[in-house]
This record gives structure tokens, sequence and C-alpha cells, in this order.
């Protein structure tokens, strides 16, 4: 599963060097965004230096693309020759607290179970039997 890995050349334009330059980024850590824009001369890699994660969105000019992994530690989006703005979005996991009580629960479970079924297991028992 997850998104296909990005290509391993893209089309050669047969220019030698950078295809083109970042002309801004910023980088919001608190809201997981990092931004820029990037002028590009020929078709070009914009990559973040980020562990990657399916959880990761990119954004060219407004529209919503599938990222790239590049490597285990960088994801990215293959982008047109041009001026672009390039976001990249992390949407942590919002279920952490569900995660945490399930455990908690079955660790509890797992912890007392052993000693409380067999007690239930009697009882039901003594209650069936007739008199």
């Amino acid at each position: 599963g997850g998104p296909p890995p990005a290509p391993t050349t893209l089309p050669q334009t047969g220019a030698a060097g950078p295809p083109g330059t970042v002309l801004d980024e910023s980088a919001s850590l608190e809201s997981g965004t990092v931004s820029g824009t990037v002028n590009l001369s020929r078709p070009g890699m914009v990559v973040l230096k980020a562990s990657f994660d399916p959880r990761w969105t990119v954004t060219v000019d407004g529209q919503s693309l599938p990222t790239q992994m590049i490597a285990p530690s960088f994801v990215g989006r293959e982008v047109p020759a041009g001026q672009h703005t390039v976001v990249f979005a992390y949407r942590s996991f919002q279920y952490y607290d569900v995660l945490f009580s399930l455990g908690a629960l079955v660790f509890v479970g797992l912890l007392f179970g052993p000693r409380l079924w067999p007690r239930a297991v009697a009882e039901v028992r003594r209650r069936r039997q007739p008199a």
C-alpha cells in the first residue's frame, strides 16, 4: 500500500545544474506546515527533509497532489517548470487518546482477568444448578 515511489529520474532537458531557485520559504512547526515559493527553469523535485509518512500532504499552487517518498527521510513532489507555491502539511493522528484508553483497558483486563474469570464462571455455574 501507500503512495508510489518517486521516479528515479526526471525528464532530461539537457541543462546542467539546479533546475531553479527557492524564492521564499517558511516553516510553522506548531501547525505542521512548511511552505515555499520556487522558480524552476525546467521540471524539478521539491524536497522536504522530513521522514516520509503517509500523513504528509502537499499542495502546489493550491492544488492537492500526492506526496512522493524520495527516500525514507525525504518527502517531495515533482513540480513543472515555472513559479510555484508549494505547501507541505503534516496531519497528525488525532485519536491517540482513544488508543491510549483502549490500551489501558486491555492492560487492566490482562492484569485482573485471569483472577476474576474463574470466579465469574464458577458463580454462573452455581446459579444454574438446580436447588
